[in-house]
């Protein structure tokens, strides 16, 4: 992560907080459910997103990374519920709607979230020693 994007999103906070709430509602409903094979565009657009969300709460989060996990699974659980809510009774989300789906739709989203969270903590980790190794120097 960028200096200057990590102190854009520490003066900002509340709302990079508020941005990312909204998208996680908005996009925990529009992808469920993951179907990787079904549509590439889509999945690839799902990836991306999540990624950048990730990259989002890593800036917020960078010391909380419980905080953060649970963030990512709560908000995309009420995306999940605004999703059944609107589409209630159509055949397609009643086929969808099974236990099997909405866990492995709750659980990998965060999962996923999670990993970019620690590769971007091990990146910026290296960043900060390359850093402090130069000025030892």
């Amino acid at each position: 992560m960028n200096k200057t994007d990590f102190e854009w999103i520490t003066r900002n906070r509340k709302k990079v907080f508020t941005f990312t709430f909204g998208w996680m509602v908005l996009f925990g409903g529009l992808f469920f459910p993951i179907g990787l094979t079904q549509y590439i565009p889509l999945s690839i657009a799902m990836l991306v997103v999540y990624f950048y969300i990730g990259y989002i709460l890593f800036g917020l989060f960078e010391k909380r990374p419980i905080v953060m996990i649970l963030f990512a699974f709560i908000f995309n659980s009420i995306g999940l519920i605004n999703r059944i809510l609107l589409e209630w009774g159509e055949y397609n989300m009643i086929r969808d709607l099974t236990i099997f789906n909405v866990t492995i739709y709750l659980m990998s989203i965060p999962l996923y979230i999670t990993v970019v969270y620690l590769v971007l903590k091990r990146l910026n980790g290296r960043n900060k020693n390359k850093m402090f190794s130069k000025t030892n120097i």
